[in-house]
């Protein structure tokens, strides 16, 4: 696929549990909640809404379900308000890596695949930002390897202004560049297997 413009958001989208359900349970026994979890979610995407129009980029959600309409075309559908963007279900177990491979710019929470598409040499902004404020999601990017709560492409805040600087510096970095902080920041993290 032809490199382009796009922006690709990596969803994480799982269906809501019936009302009063916990959505999961850490190890540490706490009870998660839904709308607490896909809080981070939120944040992240009504900042890309507006950075992708300030940019010119057009944005791309990396579905998790097969599923053209429903609950998380919806989920989006109600973050999503200024930019173009269009919702592109899985279509098989390796056409969220076509995607990845066609985005100029991948964006993650917290996903494997995140990490997948930086192994990739994507240019690729990790924001970790599940609520800092309580012991319930300790996963900073690079978890269990010990890095700073911010970086050149990620961050372990919720802070719009590490957003901007992540998305500024991935959108102009040159392809030197990056490769070099990319191979820099993720030995001892994981390595490329085809």
């Amino acid at each position: 696929s032809i490199v382009n413009n796009d922006v690709l958001f990596i969803s994480q989208w799982r269906c809501k549990p019936t009302k009063g359900t916990a959505f999961s349970i850490p190890a540490d026994d706490t009870l998660v909640y839904w709308d607490e979890f896909y809080q981070s979610e939120i944040i992240t995407l009504k900042f890309l809404d507006r950075w992708c129009v300030e940019n010119n980029k057009h944005l791309k959600i990396c579905g998790c379900t097969r599923n053209e309409d429903g609950l998380e075309i919806e989920f989006y559908s109600n973050c999503l308000l200024e930019s173009k963007w269009v919702y592109i279900p899985k279509k098989s177990d390796y056409s969220s890596y076509k995607l990845i491979d066609a985005a100029e710019i991948v964006v993650s929470i917290d996903s494997t695949l995140g990490y997948e598409a930086i192994v990739r040499s994507k240019r690729t902004a990790i924001f970790s930002c599940r609520d800092r404020g309580t012991s319930k999601f300790r996963f900073p990017f690079g978890w269990p390897k010990d890095l700073p709560n911010n970086g050149p492409f990620w961050t372990n805040d919720q802070d719009e202004t590490q957003f901007q600087k992540i998305m500024d510096y991935l959108n102009t970095v040159s392809d030197n560049d990056w490769e070099k902080t990319r191979k820099y920041y993720l030995t001892d993290i994981m390595e490329f297997d085809p």
